[in-house]
């Protein structure tokens, strides 16, 4: 007889032995006896498949739970990610302002740079405000205070601005201390002032300002600090190198005079 068909004659029994009448009491804990290994076997082995059962619905559950907070975590990153974003703007426009609280001839609409010049070297960048923010060509372009460049194109919703250290970049300019003159220029190896006075006493670390002369540009713009004296080009005139405290490569707030 096949072991599967023998247990399920022993269950039979066992059923028809917990039916007989209590006046069959010793013959009925004989039956007891012998079917009690058995009725155990198959009470634990009912517990382990529940068990299993358990445990696969168990990490099922799991699977789901650590899925969905997985897609949750996600979702958080990112706007955490924007916030920060934003922050950083906020702070960028907070910084920008603190340099602006005193200006009261010009209104300033704040403009975020949104393109480069394609050259290795930073030359041009591409702002979000144009006709629309009442731009206009030759506006003044403006970081923390400090003359970085002109609107050269302007569009309906945009417009180009020429940086100060364009190699084509010609502003009069005058040294804040010495009072000496000269004509500030861009290019590859920095920005310099040419044509100052051979008999102005430059200081390293003076302001130049912009002059105003020819009426393109007003006076009294902030461009950097002369960082040192080059090569007397002649007789009559010498020359600095300028430096600016903006970082033009790292140019993403900016401000534009109307």
């Amino acid at each position: 007889m096949k072991p599967s068909r023998f247990l399920i004659i022993i269950a039979i029994v066992a059923i028809l032995g917990l039916a007989f009448s209590t006046s069959l009491n010793p013959a009925r804990n004989i039956f007891v006896e012998i079917v009690s290994p058995f009725s155990h076997f198959f009470t634990n082995t009912g517990t382990r498949v529940s068990d299993f059962f358990h445990t696969i619905g168990s990490i099922s559950r799991l699977a789901r739970e650590n899925k969905e907070l997985t897609t949750n975590n996600l979702e958080l990153e990112s706007k955490l990610a924007n916030l920060d974003e934003v922050s950083h703007e906020n702070a960028l426009l907070k910084q920008e302002l603190g340099f602006y609280q005193k200006e009261k001839e010009n209104e300033l609409v704040p403009a975020q740079v949104i393109g480069s010049s394609p050259s290795g070297f930073l030359q041009t960048i591409k702002v979000d405000k144009g006709l629309a923010n009442g731009i206009r060509q030759g506006s003044v372009v403006l970081s923390r205070g400090f003359l970085i460049g002109k609107v050269s194109q302007v569009n309906e919703n945009n417009a180009e601005v020429f940086l100060i250290n364009n190699s084509n970049s010609l502003i009069p300019v005058v040294l804040q201390n010495s009072r000496g003159t000269g004509i500030l220029k861009g290019g590859l190896s920095g920005m310099i002032v040419e044509d100052i006075a051979l008999d102005s006493k430059v200081q390293i670390g003076e302001m130049v300002l912009t002059s105003g002369l020819g009426e393109e540009t007003p006076g009294g713009l902030p461009i950097g600090t002369v960082e040192k004296m080059l090569s007397v080009r002649s007789e009559i005139f010498q020359e600095v190198s300028v430096k600016s405290p903006i970082e033009f490569g790292k140019l993403e707030i900016v401000f534009i005079t109307k």
